[in-house]
């Protein structure tokens, strides 16, 4: 069985322009794969009353081409909901 090795170092900012709204920008590093490049992640949060929906993305900063066309190594998107009750 092979072990991976996780050791992230990262960091990110949070901005609240209005009470409803969160903006998120961060950035991390596994530094115990030296071959994997930075993930570069953001993201926005809407707070509706007892309603929280998230969405979130990361990218890599290393780009592979596919077919003529550079593209990040890796990427997600999530998107979350959240009711209080």
């Amino acid at each position: 069985m092979e072990v991976n090795d996780t050791r992230r170092l990262g960091g990110g900012i949070e901005w609240n322009p209005y009470r409803v709204l969160a903006l998120r920008l961060g950035a991390w590093k596994n530094l115990a794969e030296s071959e994997q490049s930075p993930v570069i992640t953001a993201g926005v949060g809407l707070n509706l009353w007892a309603v929280r929906v998230d969405l979130a993305a990361a990218s890599t900063t290393e780009k592979v081409d596919i077919d003529g066309t550079e593209v990040p190594e890796q990427a997600q998107v999530s998107l979350g909901m959240m009711v209080d009750f």
